[in-house]
C-alpha cells in the first residue's frame, strides 16, 4: 500500500506509515464496519482512548502513548469487526505495531499497560457503540461473537471521552489533511512530556504504568481534580486554523 505521504508499505519491507498517514487513513476509517448512524472513524477511537487515559491516569504519559497508538496499525488494514477479524490479520497489526514503535524509536508496551490499554479499548468499544451503533452495543453484553469483557455500564469516563474526541476533530472540520496534522501533534506532544520527564528523573517508566494500584477499582470512576484534558492533546486550535 502506498500511504498519502507516499511511503510503500509492504509486507515484507519492514517500512511503517508516518504518524500523518496514520491521522490522515485513520480519519478516512468508519469504525463498526460502516454500520453507524453518525461519523464516528478509527481517528475518534484513538482520540478517544488516549483522552480516557489520560482522565484515568494523568501522570502516567506512556499509557496516553500506547492508548493512542493502539490501531494505528488500521491505518494500513483497514478496521475489521471482530466476528470477521482473522488470526493472520492479528498477526498483520501486530507486525504493523512493531514497525510503528520502531520508527519512534520506543519499545512496546509492557503486559499491565497492555491490560490497561486493552481495558480502555473494552470500554469505549460499548461506550462509542451506545452513541453512533446501538445495536451493536446490546450484541456487546451478551456472549457470542461480539461480546466484549471488563465492561463496566457505570462508567462515566468512556461517555465524556466519545464526546470530547468528537469534538477535537470537529474544530478539524473532518479535514483529512488537519486530521493527520493534530495526530502528528498529539503524539509529538506526548513524546516530548515522556522526554521531559525522564530528564527530569521523574518518568514513571513504561512498567511503572503497570501499577496495580486499584485498576480495577479505578476504572470507570470519574476524578473531578484530574488536569483539563485538552492539555493531553495540546493547541488543538491551532491545528484547526492551518
Amino acid at each position: 500500500m502506498i500511504t498519502i505521504s507516499g511511503r510503500n508499505i509492504q509486507r515484507d519491507n519492514h517500512l511503517a506509515p508516518s504518524l500523518y498517514d496514520i491521522g490522515y487513513h485513520c480519519s478516512k476509517q468508519p469504525r463498526f464496519g460502516g454500520a453507524t448512524t453518525g461519523h464516528w472513524t478509527v481517528l475518534h477511537h484513538l482520540f478517544a482512548a488516549m483522552l480516557y487515559a489520560y482522565d484515568w491516569r494523568p501522570k502516567q504519559p506512556q499509557l496516553h502513548l500506547y492508548a493512542a497508538l493502539h490501531d494505528a496499525h488500521e491505518s494500513i488494514t483497514s478496521d475489521v469487526p471482530q466476528p470477521w477479524k482473522t488470526d493472520d490479520l492479528r498477526a498483520l497489526q501486530q507486525d504493523l505495531d512493531r514497525r510503528i514503535y520502531a520508527m519512534l524509536k520506543i519499545p512496546g508496551p509492557d503486559l499491565m499497560t497492555e491490560r490497561m490499554v486493552k481495558t480502555i479499548d473494552n470500554q469505549l468499544v460499548y461506550n462509542e457503540a451506545q452513541v453512533y451503533a446501538p445495536q451493536v452495543a446490546a450484541a456487546i453484553l451478551v456472549p457470542g461473537p461480539n461480546y466484549r469483557d471488563s465492561i463496566n455500564q457505570l462508567d462515566t469516563r468512556g461517555p465524556k471521552a466519545v464526546k470530547e474526541a468528537e469534538l477535537y476533530l470537529a474544530r478539524a472540520r473532518y479535514d483529512a489533511k488537519k486530521c493527520g496534522q493534530l495526530y502528528e501533534q498529539l503524539i509529538t506532544n506526548i513524546l516530548k512530556r515522556i522526554e521531559e520527564d525522564d530528564h527530569k528523573g521523574a518518568s514513571t517508566g513504561a512498567a511503572g504504568v503497570g501499577q496495580a494500584d486499584g485498576l480495577e477499582r479505578s476504572a470507570g470512576r470519574s476524578d473531578a481534580d484530574s488536569p483539563n484534558a485538552q492539555r493531553a492533546v495540546g493547541s488543538v486550535g491551532g491545528v484547526s486554523k492551518r
